[in-house]
């Protein structure tokens, strides 16, 4: 009877873990595996075999933010064109300290700490420039709002969790080179206000 408990409670485990995608990619390989064999005892649980989730504690501060950029030549009002600032493995030491850079600067640009988020916007302008060459005219920052309960079977648009709707832009600056070597970035306000030189005279 011990043994019949063990292996119910371990499909049960196996069940929950194999679903939760905040991990390093060797470990989800065993979780696909552990569904793959699990997967017809867990279903018959009720549980979902096939689908990732997040573990969170579902309050309106539970949320990520990302710190976008747009190259130069790209239209910003084109949201397909912005970029996410690489953030490694999730799970991984790279991923944790982009998660911890894009909340600090969603914070900063929150309260409106325009200095220091200027001289942020500007080390990732001159950053992504000097280890791969890639000059952006754009930087900002959103925040991933949560989904509520309700929102689970509303429109399309409130069940996706990826709609534009669910985002929440802290902060946008345009960089603008001078030919000095500097990325000057300046805060956009509202939308439409940009300033006219993606480069200023060399």
């Amino acid at each position: 009877m011990s043994l019949v408990v063990f292996m119910h409670l371990f499909c049960v485990w196996a069940a929950l873990y194999g679903g939760q995608s905040n991990s390093a990619p060797q470990d989800d390989t065993l979780k696909d595996r552990l569904r793959t064999k699990l997967a017809f005892y867990a279903q018959t649980l009720g549980f979902e075999t096939t689908a990732r989730f997040d573990l969170t504690q579902g309050t309106i501060l539970d949320v990520d933010h990302r710190v976008e950029f747009l190259l130069e030549g790209k239209d910003a009002a084109v949201d397909a064109n912005w970029e996410l600032l690489r953030s490694g493995v999730r799970g991984g030491d790279r991923f944790t300290r982009y998660l911890r850079f894009a909340d600090t600067t969603a914070m900063l640009g929150a309260i409106e700490n325009d200095d220091r988020m200027a001289i942020l916007a500007a080390d990732i302008g001159k950053q992504l420039l000097n280890q791969e060459g890639t000059r952006i005219s754009f930087v900002r920052i959103r925040r991933h709002l949560v989904q509520r309960p309700a929102d689970l079977v509303g429109t399309p648009a409130q069940q996706n969790p990826n709609d534009p709707s669910r985002f929440e832009e802290v902060y946008r600056a345009q960089l603008i080179d001078f030919g000095d070597g500097q990325l000057r970035p300046q805060k956009v306000e509202e939308r439409g206000q940009v300033a006219p030189p993606t480069r200023g005279p060399k």
